[in-house]
């Protein structure tokens, strides 16, 4: 008999092909975690899309228009709705996404964008060194938080079966991760790109949540860890978890 530890249910995704993956089930806790994969419960679940090219063309095309003659103001609005397009037509399990994104907030964003690269432009460019100087330390300043912030924004923005997504890193660890590794690969002289690429990639997956439910990447065994990674979702304490890989 296993000893009578606390456990939790285990769900694994293991991806087959193209948009499906098979489910497995079972029970998870130190000792019962060999035991658990022995005696696994299969179902196939498949992402499936359910939009049209026309649909998405009159989209487009009222999009593009519209952004031209707001020059450019109706861009926001463009991107909420098609976003909102794409996650309702995305389905998994009966159930599709959905995208809550505000079309002045995206605005915002955008504005903010444009106002500091026209002034990175104008400090490079103005002929004086000091200035190209500062102007590097600003982008060095604002890009670490403006992607930090897009993260936040587009996680939070998107949920399925009502349950909202979100991004828990903080402002000092996407200073290191958008500056460091960057930096490590250019003066590597892109040796080390594939190394810097995947550990902007796994502080993503690590610090990206479902719900309360908690995203981690590692690298998969089953091919070179330059051809493969695996994502795993695991609940907080103890053991429950829903791991996820590509192969």
């Amino acid at each position: 008999m296993l000893p009578a530890l606390e456990s939790g249910p285990l769900i694994k995704i293991r991806k087959i092909n193209h948009g499906r993956f098979v489910l497995t089930t079972g029970i998870h806790s130190p000792a019962h975690a060999a035991f658990a994969d022995t005696v696994p419960r299969q179902s196939s679940q498949s992402f499936s899309f359910t939009g049209s090219g026309s649909e998405y063309f009159r989209i487009w095309i009222v999009n593009l228009l519209l952004t031209l003659v707001t020059l450019g103001i109706y861009s926001a609005w463009a991107k909420v709705r098609k976003t909102k397009y794409f996650h309702n037509n995305t389905v998994v399990d009966g159930s599709s996404f959905e995208y809550h994104g505000k079309p002045v907030a995206i605005l915002k964003g955008r504005a903010i964008a444009f106002v500091l690269a026209v002034g990175y432009n104008v400090m490079i460019n103005s002929g004086s060194g000091w200035l190209a100087f500062g102007a590097l330390l600003a982008l060095a300043a604002g890009l670490p938080w403006l992607l930090w912030k897009s993260l936040q924004f587009r996680a939070w923005n998107t949920s399925w079966r009502g349950v909202r997504f979100g991004f828990g890193g903080t402002i000092g660890e996407a200073y290191k991760t958008f500056l460091l590794w960057p930096f490590l690969a250019i003066v590597s002289l892109y040796a080390a790109l594939p190394f810097a690429h995947h550990q902007i990639k796994a502080w993503q997956h690590s610090r990206a949540r479902f719900g309360q439910t908690e995203f981690s990447m590692t690298r998969c065994g089953c091919l070179p860890p330059s051809a493969q990674a695996k994502t795993q979702l695991k609940r907080p304490p103890p053991w429950n978890r829903w791991s996820s890989g590509s192969g």
